[in-house]
């Protein structure tokens, strides 16, 4: 669940992008503002983490999992990336259960990223294979800023709505 800074009246939420080395995850997050409006009176502000793509950097990938309150798994829609998105995604989950997160319940946005290329996989194929359970997806050029705060809103819904769920149990300002 995000945190509350009482004293700034501010709602923050750990964002994680993951995916293959080289996918668009910082280049997502460039173009990003990290503070994106007000929700009751709270100001809503997004910390924004990437994870490295190389796999031996494992450990720093769990590290940045913890406390996720959302992710942007970012997939390179260049041909020939599809073993490479298959690995990175396989990983987010197993990281993400051995930290005690349920992968089925966590906000999670697919993003098919270098839409632009003239033989980019096609979005019905990443679909098939990364995201079988239709989580919210989107199309983009990243590098292009093309549908990079749109990602952002899917997934900002997502977690609104999961602290929506939460208030029922407890309001807001008891979170702090």
């Amino acid at each position: 669940m995000p945190y509350v800074l009482p004293k700034s009246q501010t709602l923050c939420f750990k964002v994680v992008y993951y995916g293959p080395g080289r996918s668009g995850k910082t280049t997502n997050m460039e173009r990003l503002p990290a503070l994106v409006g007000k929700l009751g009176g709270y100001r809503v502000k997004l910390h924004l983490y990437s994870v490295p793509g190389q796999s031996f950097y494992n450990n720093t990938r769990k590290a940045l999992l913890q406390n996720v309150d959302g992710i942007v798994f970012v997939a390179d829609s260049d041909p020939g990336r599809e073993e490479a998105n298959l690995t990175a995604l396989q990983n987010l989950f197993e990281n993400l259960r051995r930290l005690g997160h349920d992968p089925e319940t966590l906000p999670i946005v697919f993003q098919w990223n270098k839409r632009d290329l003239p033989n980019a996989t096609p979005i019905k194929t990443l679909e098939a294979m990364l995201n079988p359970d239709r989580r919210p997806s989107i199309a983009t050029a990243a590098h292009l800023s093309k549908g990079v705060m749109e990602t952002r809103n899917l997934l900002l819904r997502g977690m609104l709505k999961q602290v929506r769920e939460h208030q029922e149990a407890a309001p807001l300002a008891k979170m702090a």
